[in-house]
């Protein structure tokens, strides 16, 4: 498989935001426009891009998406309340809870969770949240501003610090994604199994399950990104529990004997406890090199300095004063994030 097709998977199998919490009732609630923006990062619905969740809806259910355009035919049977919202490349139904208080014809944009029953078509939309997309455009452009007015201080203070102090690295260049209590968003462990199975097909449906479920579980308990996980794994030994490198490294994460020993793993074999050896060993290496920053605050670079930590070992790291010349280890690095990238939808 070569690089484009790979991405293409990983971007219709894993394009899965951290949320900090999903309506799972789909409950609606009237918000304001910074509300409604709050609530949409929140969900990580901003990041998802519709035409690919209209490829494989079966991958995105418990899932929010965002759909913008003009709402219309507002109907109320019974308990039962339903809308359409027509967007440029269609029109979708959405089930609510309670009538919009916004009149038909009005231009919104509607926070909606997929249900279980979209399989082939966005059938099954339960709304969240909705706003105008006038005050909603107003809300992003203030936020822009303030970023820009953020990167701007940023680069008044570099100019002013002395040549030692701009060795040190920067935290304006973030991680895109947000740590959150993940955990239990509905259907994301069977995302994540169908995705392990696409990456290695010979895997059992309960090994599939049983390596996705500790991803989720160990991500959150260590507060790290599921999908570098997932990139580290695919990097390490594209998801076969048995990989065994020339140098003795084992198992999912390949892990050396000495580093699984102390990481408390007892056997580097078994998926679930080299998942959490790996994950914790991740974990270990941004709070060292970022200061216990949390994932909100980390930049690229810590990311780069704790992969090139986690191929190399963090005495290469030390020795060298940042990423070693290993041309192993950089493209490791590149690799990782390349992939990591992806799965987040950002190339």
């Amino acid at each position: 498989m070569d690089k484009d097709d790979l991405c293409q998977k990983l971007r219709l199998r894993l394009m899965i935001p951290l949320v900090a919490t999903v309506v799972a009732s789909g409950a609606y609630c009237d918000s304001t426009a910074d509300g409604y923006v709050q609530l949409r990062e929140q969900h990580g619905a901003a990041k998802i891009d519709l035409s690919r969740v209209k490829e494989g809806p079966e991958y995105y259910h418990g899932i929010a998406i965002e759909l913008r355009g003009t709402l219309s035919g507002v109907a109320k049977h019974g308990d039962s309340i339903s809308f359409i919202v027509n967007t440029p490349d269609g029109c979708y139904i959405v089930d609510a809870d309670q009538m919009p208080e916004m009149s038909s014809g009005s231009k919104i944009c509607a926070l909606v969770l997929v249900g279980e029953k979209c399989t082939a078509t966005l059938s099954d939309l339960k709304l969240i949240a909705m706003a105008y997309q006038g005050q909603v455009a107003e809300s992003e452009r203030m936020a822009l501003q303030a970023q820009a007015e953020k990167k701007a201080k940023l680069v008044v203070v570099e100019q002013s610090e002395t040549p030692s102090d701009r060795g040190r690295f920067k935290r304006g260049d973030q991680l895109s994604s947000r740590s959150g209590n993940y955990s239990s968003v509905p259907g994301l462990v069977g995302v994540y199994k169908k995705a392990v199975k696409s990456f290695n097909s010979k895997l059992s449906d309960a090994e599939a399950e049983a390596i996705a479920s500790s991803i989720i579980e160990f991500s959150a308990r260590y507060e790290v990104d599921p999908r570098l996980v997932v990139a580290v794994i695919l990097t390490e030994s594209r998801f076969r529990p048995e990989a065994t490198s020339r140098k003795g490294a084992m198992g999912l994460g390949q892990l050396m004997p000495r580093t699984a020993k102390g990481l408390g793993v007892g056997d580097a074999y078994d998926p679930v406890e080299n998942i959490g050896g790996s994950v914790k060993l991740i974990k270990g290496h941004l709070d060292k090199l970022s200061g216990n920053a949390p994932w909100s605050e980390l930049s690229w670079q810590d990311l780069a300095l704790a992969l090139a930590s986690y191929n190399a070992g963090p005495g290469a790291v030390k020795k060298h004063g940042g990423i070693p010349p290993y041309r192993e280890t950089q493209n490791y690095i590149k690799k990782v994030i390349s992939t990591y990238r992806a799965l987040c939808g950002e190339q």
